[in-house]
């Protein structure tokens, strides 16, 4: 069961979870003179738009209660920030894959699952075609940018795509799982889900700018670190930061 599919069957524990311990946070970070706060939030909140790459200041409708729910909880936190002198760092993260994700999580999303059935043998199921695309972005890039946006002194309130700036088919990501399992059986392409985004492609700019945050991390690489659960390969330089932050 997806995030989406989990908040849309339990609204109260959505709220709960999404909202109402974002404005707990906020005040608990108020009372205690915390001056930032570094929120995870999701693509989510921009809903099945049509406008790719998707920037932050790109019109936010979402289309289930979870997406709704970060939405608002982004707005909270924004409040927060300029009615008391605050910093609040809303990070709107596209789709989060790495090691030891757990496939039966309602958060874990195609790479977790193709990542469990092709380690057993087993068929993955493909909804749809397989044309529509998603912008994955390695678990290690997201730790990084994290750690950007709770340290780095210029940061600024706002709201920040934490995504690679590439879409990439279902089927190429298929295709890379087959590489290093070609022995694997056939896969199963049963209707495309209702509800289910066709596209996502986040836009990196701002981020890159305010964040000083690129992805490093390679498709191949990423998804062979799934796997395996190793540190993967990144450019020349970022290795210490990423065994920081691992």
């Amino acid at each position: 069961m997806s995030s989406r599919v989990r908040a849309d069957k339990e609204p109260d524990l959505n709220f709960r979870l999404n909202l109402e311990s974002t404005q707990r946070v906020a005040e608990a970070a108020r009372t205690h003179g915390i001056s930032r706060i570094v929120f995870s939030s999701s693509a989510a909140v921009y809903g099945d738009t049509e406008e790719l790459p998707i920037r932050e200041d790109s019109t936010t409708d979402p289309i289930n209660l979870y997406g709704s729910a970060k939405r608002l909880s982004e707005q909270l936190l924004a409040g927060h920030a300029h009615t008391f002198g605050m910093t609040a760092v809303s990070l709107r993260f596209f789709n989060v894959y790495g090691p030891r994700q757990d496939p039966r999580s309602p958060y874990s999303g195609v790479m977790s699952i193709f990542a469990d059935r092709f380690s057993r043998g087993l068929p993955v199921t493909v909804y749809g075609d397989g044309t529509q695309t998603r912008d994955s972005v390695s678990v290690f890039d997201v730790a990084r940018a994290v750690a950007s946006a709770a340290t780095r002194e210029e940061v600024g309130t706002g709201e920040y795509n934490i995504s690679t700036g590439r879409a990439v088919r279902i089927l190429d990501i298929l295709e890379a799982f087959q590489k290093i399992y070609p022995d694997a059986p056939e896969p199963i392409f049963e209707l495309a889900r209702p509800g289910e985004i066709q596209d996502s492609l986040g836009a990196t700019k701002k981020a890159e700018r305010a964040l000083s945050f690129r992805s490093r991390v390679s498709l191949q690489d990423g998804i062979r670190s799934l796997i395996t659960g190793a540190l993967p390969k990144v450019p020349s330089g970022s290795d210490t930061l990423l065994t920081k932050v691992a």
